[in-house]
């Protein structure tokens, strides 16, 4: 069985060099993140190995989608033992917005199969939403 609502993301697919920095703060992020089809291109599988400052951080996360819901979901884990489930939405125009607990994501395509940006923003405790980091991501 095809999930159709998955094959929309097929531009994250490959490998891409991730650089950023944190809001505010003196800390630049560099690694790489990788993006394949698994499980019958039912599922996108993300890993990520990236250097935050000092602190070495790998993520592994599976990516659906929920047809019934017409939701993506995005199952993370970390080296550090956290582990996340988050919704997510592929906005007109193309934006891919993640939002979970604190956090939110909006992941922006640049240039198509080359370039993509990502700005995370964090809730200050409130409800409102505070910009936390910006991230690139090149082939």
């Amino acid at each position: 069985m095809e999930n159709t609502g998955i094959q929309a993301l097929s531009f994250l697919i490959g490998t891409w060099q991730t650089s950023g920095t944190v809001t505010g703060e003196n800390i630049t992020i560099k690694g790489t993140d990788s993006y394949q089809w698994v499980l019958g291109n039912i599922f996108i599988l993300h890993t990520a190995d990236v250097m935050m400052g000092d602190n070495h951080t790998e993520v592994i996360e599976l990516i659906g989608y929920d047809e019934d819901e017409k939701q993506y979901f995005f199952r993370s884990f970390d080296n550090a033992g956290s582990f996340t489930t988050m919704p997510g939405e592929l906005k007109e125009g193309g934006n891919l917005v993640v939002t979970g607990g604190n956090i939110r994501s909006t992941l922006k395509v640049i240039e198509p199969g080359k370039q993509m940006a990502a700005f995370w923003e964090r809730k200050d405790g409130g409800n409102n939403w505070q910009p936390w980091m910006d991230m690139k991501f090149n082939k």
